[in-house]
């Protein structure tokens, strides 16, 4: 079984999982939550790069937002 690259999901649920949910979750590279503090405001999703550079502008991102990113590093 081979699992996706930032969370241990196996890879045929994380294809399921996106379209089981109506895309409220994504397993996207660039996709990643929005946090100040505690408090979640939201998603950003990055796409047009390869996998790893829509994780690295996504990242990116909420740095200069001052979001939280302990836990999403790549």
């Amino acid at each position: 079984m081979t699992t996706t690259r930032r969370a241990l999901i196996p890879d045929a649920f994380a294809v399921a999982l996106p379209l089981g949910t109506g895309g409220l979750l994504t397993t996207i590279d660039g996709g990643l939550p929005i946090y100040f503090g505690d408090e979640h405001a939201g998603g950003l999703g990055v796409a047009g790069g390869t996998p790893a550079q829509d994780a690295e502008i996504a990242l990116e991102t909420l740095r200069r937002i001052g979001a939280r990113t302990e836990g999403m590093e790549l």
